[in-house]
Order: C-alpha cells, then sequence, then structure tokens
C-alpha cells in the first residue's frame, strides 16, 4: 500500500477525521482505506468528548472522593479514556 495513503489513514486519529471524511478528487484521500479509519477515529474522538462533557464538565456522580483530591469521576473518565 501506498506510504502516502497509510499517513492519511493515521493522520485521521489526529484531528483531521472530520476533513478526511468530506469528498475530494485525490486518490490518496478517497481511498476505501482512508476513509474507514477517518470514521473510526471520528468515532472514538466523539465517545471521547462525551466521556469529558458526563464525567469531567458535569460531574454525573457527584463529588464523591475516595481518594484523597482526586473524585470518582476523575477516576472513572480517566480509566476510560485509557
Amino acid at each position: 500500500m501506498n506510504k502516502k495513503i497509510t499517513a492519511n489513514a493515521m493522520s485521521a486519529y489526529f484531528g483531521l477525521a472530520a476533513l478526511l471524511l468530506l469528498p475530494s478528487k485525490k486518490e490518496n484521500i478517497n481511498h476505501p482505506f482512508v476513509k474507514k479509519h477517518a470514521r473510526s477515529a471520528l468515532f472514538i474522538h466523539g465517545l471521547m468528548f462525551m466521556n469529558y462533557l458526563i464525567f469531567i464538565s458535569y460531574s454525573f456522580l457527584g463529588n464523591f472522593s475516595p481518594i484523597n483530591g482526586y473524585g470518582l469521576n476523575d477516576i472513572l473518565a480517566a480509566l476510560i479514556f485509557l
């Protein structure tokens, strides 16, 4: 496989997934391998954003702090991010 196609597929995971899903005339960007990775990256980034909103921004589980200085929301968010 062409190195440019592989590099484009990897760049989807660095925040360019939405741009790679747009229609393009360039064959290195319009390749099915790149489109598949762009969809996967967009899905993963969406899940990470939802994790941030639920556990960090909205503090879904309140201010319960089992470990001194770290709330249960912070612990669960870190585990899900990992």
